[in-house]
């Protein structure tokens, strides 16, 4: 097994010369922004005081390469600082970049950057840590083989995700509730009256019509008022199932966007995507809304004997559709399985997948997302940075106009 501090070992141990030291320092300027590299004579010759041209920000810098085996004094790598100093200045550069295999303290290196600040020149110190540390670099795998011969290994899963959408809570829908319940009430009192009437006066229509389609017989009035009282307690005992059926049928879902930003074909790729402080609910077409099932009416229609209920189809997905997720204890858990997630292009969801809600009333601004990332041949996972979904509030009333021009409840 390759030790931990592989890179660093080696970097000190160096015995490869002048010439590697060069062009693996070029290689660490690069990585650390710097562009226009351009080396004097790596294998030899008069170079100016400089070991190669370069510049960060449209500025010019000169590259100094300290390379020796074995760690020296603090005198020597000081004398080796002053000597590249004093050549870099014939050029008036902006700025100094000393690339070494030593390590140095941080008074060390205090007392390298005065010599800069003296000369007026910028002063960036590459020493063994900052050096080691560039070379350990996912991205920094094929150069740490060439030039130190650490084996590479599988190169790292680079994978970016973004979550599309946001989290919402329902507000107002107890005032609309209650203003419904008085409403619906008051409206079956006065069809009963209605009824009533219309039955003193028409008898025969009333026989006729009930030889055609058999109809209950109508409530008397402390019968209709023990059913409104029951119809009330299971409705406001159901309000939040109702408000579900509401938030999922108006309300957009999440999608999700994955991209592998690495150098491999990525094949069984498995993410999963936790997000605390909220529950999940079914996405559903805003045509699949049913008023019945926001506030079933008092004295319910009767049901059509040859209707067909669609809800069985709500749930069904597509085949090896690789999208799925579930509620747990407080949070939601996505996970998206992929048979295979190229460099190009960038894999997307094709539809809305799941309507996020707020849990009870927390007033977050916004809601965290943790994902790891695992793939086939990787005997470990990759943790992704945090992702901030934010959170919006939503009237009732908005979320009703959404998917229905009746803001009154139903009358049958």
């Amino acid at each position: 097994m390759t030790r931990t501090d592989e890179t660093w070992f080696r970097l000190l141990q160096w015995t490869q010369g002048q010439a590697p030291s060069e062009r693996l320092a070029a290689h660490v300027l690069s990585y650390a922004g710097f562009e226009d590299i351009d080396p004097s004579h790596p294998l030899g010759g008069k170079d100016g005081g400089r070991d190669a041209s370069c510049s960060k920000a449209g500025r010019p810098w000169i590259m100094a390469v300290y390379f020796p085996r074995d760690q020296k004094t603090f005198s020597d790598i000081k004398a080796k600082v002053e000597s590249d100093l004093a050549g870099a200045l014939k050029h008036a550069p902006y700025g100094l970049a000393f690339i070494t295999n030593q390590e140095l303290r941080l008074s060390e290196r205090a007392d390298l950057m005065s010599l800069g600040a003296d000369a007026d020149v910028i002063l960036d110190l590459f020493h063994l840590e900052r050096v080691a540390h560039i070379l350990d670099e996912p991205s920094m795998a094929v150069i740490r083989k060439r030039y130190l011969d650490i084996e590479l290994g599988p190169l790292p899963i680079s994978v970016d995700l973004d979550i599309i959408g946001s989290v919402r809570r329902l507000v107002g829908g107890e005032e609309v509730l209650d203003w419904w319940l008085e409403d619906a009430a008051e409206k079956a009192r006065q069809r009963r009256i209605r009824s009533s009437q219309e039955s003193l006066r028409n008898p025969a229509a009333a026989l006729q019509l009930s030889w055609m389609q058999p109809t209950p017989e109508p409530l008397t009035e402390d019968e209709l008022e023990e059913r409104i009282e029951r119809w009330e307690r299971r409705v406001r005992l159901t309000w939040p199932e109702a408000e579900d059926h509401l938030a999922s049928t108006a309300w957009p879902g999440l999608q999700f966007r994955l991209r592998n930003t690495g150098e491999v074909f990525l094949n069984d790729v498995q993410v999963i995507i936790t997000i605390s402080g909220v529950r999940g609910l079914q996405y559903l077409h805003r045509d699949r809304f049913d008023q019945a099932k926001l506030l079933p009416p008092v004295v319910p229609a009767q049901k059509e004997p040859y209707a067909v209920d669609l809800s069985f189809y709500d749930e069904l997905r597509i085949a090896d559709y690789p999208v799925t997720w579930k509620n747990l204890d407080g949070a939601v858990e996505i996970i998206l399985d992929l048979r295979h997630l190229r460099p190009h292009p960038v894999w997307e969801s094709e539809t809305d997948d799941i309507v996020l809600v707020l849990n009870g009333d927390a007033g977050s601004a916004d809601v965290i997302a943790r994902w790891t990332v695992t793939a086939q041949g990787y005997g470990k996972m990759y943790e992704g940075p945090e992702q901030t979904i934010p959170v919006e509030l939503i009237s009732f009333l908005d979320s009703l106009e959404q998917v229905s021009e009746l803001v009154e409840p139903a009358d049958e």
